[in-house]
C-alpha cells in the first residue's frame, strides 16, 4: 500500500506521475482524507518481481540498494 499526495483532493496529478513511471497503483482504498495542507488516499501497489524489475529500470537502479542489518549499523 501507498499513500498518495494530492492537492486539493485531486489524484489525477499523482496518477499521471505513477503511470509514466511505470508505477501506477491498480487500486485504492478508501476516499481522499485531508491531512495537513494536502490530501491523501491510500493505493494499492502489487510487489511482484516484474514490477520491482519495472521500478529499478525505470530509476537505473542496477545494483543492490538493500543493505544487510550489519553495514546499516555501520552508518
Amino acid at each position: 500500500m501507498r499513500v498518495l499526495g494530492h492537492h486539493h483532493g485531486d489524484r489525477s496529478g499523482d496518477e499521471r506521475g505513477a503511470q509514466r513511471s511505470d508505477n501506477a497503483p491498480y487500486d485504492y482504498v478508501g476516499t481522499v482524507k485531508p491531512m495537513g495542507k494536502v490530501s491523501a488516499l491510500a493505493a494499492l501497489l502489487d510487489c511482484t518481481d516484474e514490477r520491482i524489475d519495472r521500478v529499478r529500470n525505470f530509476a537505473a537502479l542496477h545494483e543492490n540498494v538493500v543493505l544487510s542489518d550489519a553495514a546499516a549499523l555501520e552508518f
